[in-house]
């Protein structure tokens, strides 16, 4: 994973490892070439609770589930939905990572 830069609420990290064909299957979709624009926004969420409350927000209003959340391999819980113009946005609950309580995800600079 590229080195993650934290700014002020948000988190920008290229993942140069991750090829958008594994992203497209993580994610459900068609892999590039079909319309996967091969790149995914995140949110990182404090607990799978409000991972899922997220998610029925986006479903009530009328926004589409890709992926409903579910556990990954990775050890933690994950969803996709995709905004207005296309874009994918994983929705993502990580045991490892920490959160606080106000959605500032922690990253170690090294």
């Amino acid at each position: 994973m590229g080195r993650p830069l934290q700014l002020k609420g948000l988190i920008f990290c290229v993942n140069v490892k991750l090829r958008a064909r594994s992203l497209a299957q993580d994610a459900g979709v068609p892999e590039p070439g079909s319309g996967f624009r091969g790149v995914t926004l995140a949110l990182n969420m404090q607990s799978r609770e409000l991972e899922n409350e997220l998610i029925e927000s986006v479903r009530r209003s009328g926004g589409k589930i890709v992926k409903e959340p579910a556990p990954v391999f990775w050890g933690g819980y994950s969803s996709y939905f995709s905004d207005p113009d296309g874009h994918l946005w994983e929705v993502a609950w990580n045991p490892f990572t920490a959160v606080d309580e106000v959605g500032k995800l922690a990253v170690e600079n090294s």
